[in-house]
């Protein structure tokens, strides 16, 4: 299994060639309801040859969006950056997801396909980022977001309006479309080099790898981890081994509810760790590419709190030494205006954080641009911790 794709064969996956007009004859547009052909669509909404031509600019001229697309979001340099040696840890006070952004091209690119397309989000008719581009470069279907009066102001050229991407082209995939969440690498890098010192680290998820990178430049000698991604399981233990040799490392394959009732899990790893970290799954914020996630087990989210989340925080206090940290970073998310659609992650998981382990819980806020926007607001997310 190769580690990266590279920007060749990302380039290879759009070859599909078309002309304007055969474009608008053939081509179909994706509504919240229906398929509707986008001769009619655009007759019913108003859209002129000449505005479509907007759109059409970027479609035929698709490879240079791609081509700066991957640049900025999955290029590898030829050596991966060891930026352990070079950057600082960032503040506690500062600690932001977006800081140093590129160190996050790695991850992206390791799991391009589960982040951008595979990972689906938990709101109702939000594709993902993937899906509509492929849709629009390669199936001739276009959503219809990208056809509304704001969407063509901001791709049209004309307009002067010019980002990075070319007109505006790429912000507006970047404000419709769901991407899944990535943990940049420099938090728990940052993280431990200020306040936990850790060595040995248990993560019960792999959070695409990113654990693994911040944690290995920060000095941890011994890194133990389980995630449901058949996968992510797979690439990271490639990823350690290509970057990290020498390392002591374990990695399963397997629920951390489960794995809470390995026997030989509990024995071997017993008061072992000197810290516990992740972002555990936002409830069903996100839908992974896996039959295991943890939403699929549990029909309500009290079901899920009990059934996922306690036996997951048991585990974390059984394998944390006398004096070791658990450290989780969470947020609420939904509308407060709606009960049925809000849920109070922080209060509700690290109440019974507390009930384990016995301890007071700190918090402090993880700083971080919201890139993908929906009406639905989301809170600003939380770094929790506690000792054992």
């Amino acid at each position: 299994m190769s580690l990266y794709i590279s920007l060749d064969t990302f380039l290879q996956k759009f070859t599909k060639k078309s002309d304007f007009l055969t474009y608008i004859d053939n081509g179909i547009v994706r509504t919240p309801n229906k398929l509707e052909p986008l001769v009619e669509y655009m007759e019913r909404k108003n859209i002129t040859n000449e505005d479509f031509m907007i759109l059409w600019n970027e479609i035929e001229n698709k490879n240079s969006y791609l081509t700066r697309f991957y640049n900025m979001s999955l290029q590898v340099k030829t050596e991966l950056i060891h930026f352990g040696e070079i950057l600082s840890p960032m503040l506690l006070k500062y600690i932001n997801n977006n800081t140093n952004p590129l160190l996050k091209n790695p991850i992206r690119n390791m799991y391009w396909k589960e982040i951008l397309q595979q990972t689906e989000s938990g709101i109702h008719n939000v594709p993902t980022y993937l899906n509509t581009v492929v849709d629009l470069f390669e199936n001739n279907i276009v959503h219809y977001k990208l056809l509304s009066k704001s969407s063509l102001d901001k791709m049209n050229r004309n307009n002067g309006n010019k980002d990075v991407e070319g007109g505006r082209f790429g912000s507006v995939l970047s404000s419709f479309y769901f991407r899944a969440s990535i943990m940049n690498p420099y938090v728990p890098y940052s993280l431990n080099k200020r306040r936990y010192q850790a060595t040995s680290v248990f993560t019960p998820t792999l959070g695409w790898s990113s654990y693994a990178y911040g944690f290995l430049e920060s000095g941890v000698t011994e890194y133990v981890g389980t995630d449901v991604i058949p996968k992510v399981c797979k690439k990271t233990v490639q990823f350690i081994d290509k970057y990290y040799t020498g390392i002591t490392k374990d990695i399963y394959c397997i629920p951390s509810e489960e794995l809470a009732s390995n026997k030989e899990f509990n024995k071997k790893y017993k008061n072992h760790f000197d810290l516990v970290f992740f972002s555990p799954p936002y409830y069903d914020l996100e839908k992974y590419p896996s039959r295991n996630q943890s939403i699929k087990s549990y029909k309500t989210y009290e079901e899920w709190l009990e059934g996922y989340w306690r036996p997951t925080v048991m585990l974390c206090y059984h394998v944390l030494k006398k004096g070791g940290h658990m450290c989780f970073i969470i947020s609420d998310y939904g509308s407060p205006s709606s009960s049925s659609q809000h849920y109070e992650l922080v209060k509700d998981m690290s109440l019974i954080v507390s009930e384990i382990f016995g301890n007071k819980i700190s918090k402090i806020p993880l700083h971080n641009k919201q890139i993908y926007v929906l009406s639905q607001e989301k809170a600003p997310e939380q770094i929790v911790s506690i000792e054992k």
